[in-house]
């Protein structure tokens, strides 16, 4: 099987065509996707076949880890299949990961991306959800199109009533942003990317993260976030990072804007 490195080099949530030679499975093709790398596994080097999914292509890869679009050969249905980076920090990361499926899975809501299986296959953790058919929201955006008042209003409404149910479950999302939100062909909003959530009430998830870490994208940071404050990051951040977006539509820019990271966020925490 030919080396996919190219398409899992992708953004987070960028979408990356089928390829029509990743059917081939002659012998003398590789039967893994991998990116070479001397520091991390996992992610970096998945076989074609998983367990009992198979690996279909490379939809997108990340800091943390990459999303694979799958076949479960036993339900026979299409998945994401989720894989983290292992590095030197692998337990660590083990337990960010579960945690995210644990925190995910509890959640229950047409808004909410579903997660249907959490395993590991030679050594390498996973989580697969419903592979969901749209666009991202930021890249709707980023195109100019057009959004109504009304379509705006809906959209946001939808969004709440979704986190509200999180919340209500004891689970913040922490890094809601328009690059989580996929927007279905029924126009309808889906969130994704439970990756930094964890329950409001967790402190011994909390201290996976060092106090100090600042956990999310700055853009749609609450000012708890960006100072580091992770013990008091609770659904405030997920509601000021839902006003954020809602701003952002309404108006076609950011509330706060700086040339940095460091900039921004020190303009935050001012106001």
């Amino acid at each position: 099987m030919p080396l996919a490195g190219d398409e899992c080099m992708a953004e987070p949530n960028q979408q990356v065509a089928p390829r029509p030679d990743l059917e081939d499975t002659s012998p003398t093709q590789k039967d893994v996707f991998e990116r070479p790398s001397t520091e991390k596994r996992g992610a970096d080097k998945i076989p074609r076949q998983f367990g009992r999914y198979r690996i279909i292509d490379c939809l997108g890869r990340g800091g943390m880890g990459a999303v694979f679009k799958a076949l479960d050969t036993q339900l026979d249905r299409e998945v994401a299949l989720k894989v983290p980076f292992l590095g030197d920090d692998e337990e660590d990361t083990r337990q960010r990961f579960y945690r995210e499926a644990r925190a995910a899975a509890t959640v229950h809501h047409a808004n909410i991306c579903p997660v249907f299986d959490v395993g590991e296959f030679q050594g390498i953790p996973y989580l697969t959800m419903a592979l969901i058919d749209g666009r991202p929201l930021h890249q709707l955006m980023a195109q100019k199109q057009a959004f109504t008042f009304q379509h705006i209003a809906l959209l946001i409404r939808k969004l709440a009533l979704a986190m509200q149910e999180a919340h209500s479950r004891g689970i913040v999302h922490r890094d809601l942003k328009p690059s989580n939100v996929i927007i279905r062909s029924n126009n309808e909003p889906t969130i994704m990317d439970f990756g930094l959530a964890r329950r409001a009430d967790d402190k011994k998830s909390a201290g996976l993260t060092q106090q100090g870490d600042i956990i999310g994208t700055v853009d749609y940071m609450s000012p708890e976030q960006v100072e580091g404050n992770n013990d008091n990051v609770g659904p405030s951040a997920d509601i000021y990072a839902l006003g954020v977006i809602l701003y952002e539509m309404l108006t076609g820019r950011l509330p706060y804007e700086g040339s940095t990271t460091a900039k921004l966020a020190a303009i935050l925490v001012k106001d």
